[in-house]
């Protein structure tokens, strides 16, 4: 899927980079960290627009676009539907398989004050998308104490905030798109759930996305950030240092993938 959303971008002239786990797997293992699971990737949100509405795969890879009515995430996955995946949060009305997740680059407030607000007012609808999807999972299991627990949580989520996920789901993309990429000088990951963990959001200078070079990925030669080094000592720190054995695990702990 990767080779061929990487041959859909060069085509067309969109920039892309290898986002988190997938960008330190390329500088430190040249491919994937030998216990990652999968792969993210970062446009900033002109490109990721432009993506959102243009894909077609040549290989037949679906595209699950942020925009469209069934889906329950606020960024677009590109999947191979020729598996199946269940887990604990539905991230559409349809049963999607094995994906890539591609994140906008968000332009952010340069006042602090201002940019924390953002933050928190995204979290708080952010939150509310997630119980709503994970009720909509627990919705499909069956069981005396699992149907218990559904009434219950659609009850909470119909008084307290009326179970209006159309509505949530625009608020997040006005959120961030309340300061265009490139007008001012920081931007961020804003809809990428890990990251918007605690209002502890990830804020990178708007020129760490501004040009892009090519790196070895395993048999092929992918897209990062050039300046891949600041990204990531912003998140990870020293990345290049591997993690000792009881933290070599991976972040997918729910999920299970099927073959159809």
């Amino acid at each position: 899927m990767m080779k061929d959303i990487h041959d859909f971008c060069k085509s067309n002239g969109i920039n892309y980079s290898l986002a988190y786990g997938s960008l330190i797997g390329a500088i430190r293992h040249r491919g994937f960290i030998p216990w990652d699971d999968d792969i993210d990737i970062w446009m900033p949100r002109p490109d990721f627009e432009r993506f959102s509405a243009e894909y077609m795969s040549k290989k037949g890879y679906i595209l699950s676009s942020v925009y469209d009515n069934d889906t329950y995430i606020n960024f677009t996955r590109v999947y191979d539907n020729r598996t199946i995946v269940l887990g604990p949060a539905k991230a559409s009305s349809h049963k999607i398989g094995v994906w890539i997740d591609i994140y906008p680059i968000d332009g952010i407030s340069d006042n602090e004050k201002e940019s924390i607000e953002q933050f928190q007012n995204l979290r708080q609808y952010t939150v509310l998308v997630m119980n709503w999807r994970k009720y909509l999972s627990r919705k499909e299991k069956t069981g005396i104490k699992n149907r218990i627990k559904v009434i219950i949580e659609f009850v909470l989520l119909k008084l307290v905030n009326r179970g209006n996920f159309q509505l949530w789901h625009q608020k997040i993309c006005d959120i961030c798109k309340e300061h265009q990429f490139g007008k001012t000088k920081r931007c961020s990951s804003l809809v990428c759930v890990e990251a918007n963990k605690k209002n502890k959001q990830e804020i990178f200078e708007t020129i760490d996305f501004l040009s892009y070079k090519s790196v070895p990925f395993e048999d092929q030669e992918f897209c990062i950030s050039s300046r891949y080094d600041n990204i990531l000592k912003k998140i990870y720190g020293n990345y290049m240092e591997i993690p000792p054995k009881e933290k070599q695990v991976s972040h997918i702990k729910y999920q299970k993938f099927y073959w159809k």
